[in-house]
């Protein structure tokens, strides 16, 4: 954990060793869970910033982590072809859902908690009993893989966003669809609905984030990125929009009017707000996990981006003198000469610093 300068209260949560794929807050905001691509889901106190828990039990990338409404269970989505239900706190592994004949990239609960929605290479949304973790139904239609799923809180419905550049609406009921929405250009990454139902936010490969009346179909906004769009949410209220693009840079949104409000100076794969809107999580492809404070004035959002900024040249600065320290078979920590064989087998620091 490192805690930025001055008055800022974001923290930084390092642990994972690669990409980190997923970020999601309890219902009650005190622990937030991240998946990555180290085959891990780690779980952490968001007011102290420690680590709570490392769940370890998949083997491949972890996709997607989702809270359940009463915050007991947490689902875990994985490349290893199956889904995971965690006990929470304790994290102690409840059940395992298999079913899929291939990597998952997307779990989400329905909003009394009962059923459990998976999504992934097979190109089929599965529904699941979360009690007995029996499959209800298979929901297909899709021309190729699902790329990510969101349901509706205010209703019975799963939107499903998928390769093939189209968002469909199904109502868990009945397994029936009920819309196809088109207009993407290229194939989605991302979908979300509002907290009232009425809007879905989908972000795409064609750099636009596009928002949908959900009961007509019709395309309210198309909000402009530069790069993919890896990851969209909206806050508790619905006033805000967030979305994270190829561009390194996170942006919120004026839901309702589409105007593009601030800009965090981040390479975010993931983002989620808290449940009282005044944080946002991102998850990052630097292995980390980012909490932001909203509350904080446009000046001190100035002075964290300007930090970042120069976290990241040091970084750069770090990896091009590790190079040289190689290229003339230094020890990168003390500078002494390494010995022949320690250079043959490509090694960068001494015995003393190994």
């Amino acid at each position: 954990m490192v805690k930025l300068p001055e008055t800022m209260v974001s923290l930084v949560f390092t642990g994972h060793t690669s990409r980190v794929n997923s970020v999601a807050f309890s219902p009650d905001g005190r622990l937030l869970a991240s998946s990555s691509f180290d085959e891990t889901v780690r779980l952490w106190d968001v007011e102290s910033g420690s680590e709570w828990r490392v769940l370890q039990d998949h083997r491949g990338t972890v996709n997607s982590v989702a809270f359940s409404p009463d915050g007991q269970l947490l689902a875990s989505a994985c490349w290893d072809k199956t889904t995971r239900l965690w006990a929470i706190p304790d994290g102690t592994e409840v059940r395992v859902l298999k079913g899929h004949k291939n990597d998952i990239r997307s779990a989400v609960f329905s909003p009394d908690g009962k059923i459990l929605a998976t999504g992934g290479y097979d190109r089929i949304a599965w529904l699941w009993n979360v009690t007995t973790g029996q499959q209800i139904q298979c929901l297909e239609g899709h021309g190729d893989w699902i790329v990510s799923m969101a349901m509706c809180p205010k209703s019975q419905t799963l939107a499903t966003a998928s390769v093939d550049k189209t968002v469909r609406l199904w109502d868990l009921s009945t397994g029936q669809q009920l819309q196809q929405l088109e207009g993407h250009t290229l194939r989605l990454k991302c979908v979300a609905f509002s907290p009232n139902g009425k809007v879905l936010a989908t972000g795409s490969e064609d750099e636009t984030v596009r928002l949908w009346d959900v009961s007509s179909g019709k395309e309210i906004h198309c909000l402009k990125h530069v790069g993919w769009v890896h990851a969209v949410a909206f806050s508790p209220n619905g006033h805000f929009l967030a979305s994270a693009g190829g561009d390194k840079v996170v942006r919120l949104w004026d839901a309702p009017s589409g105007k593009e409000l601030r800009r965090l100076a981040v390479a975010a794969t993931s983002v989620v707000f808290s449940p009282d809107g005044k944080l946002l999580a991102s998850g990052s492809s630097e292995h980390i996990v980012r909490l932001w404070n909203l509350a904080m004035p446009p000046a001190d959002w100035r002075q964290m981006e300007r930090f970042w900024q120069q976290q990241n040249h040091l970084k750069q600065q770090l990896k091009q003198q590790q190079k040289v320290w190689r290229a003339t078979g230094c020890c990168e920590v003390c500078g002494v000469h390494l010995e022949t064989w320690q250079r043959i087998r490509g090694e960068a620091r001494c015995d003393k610093h190994r």
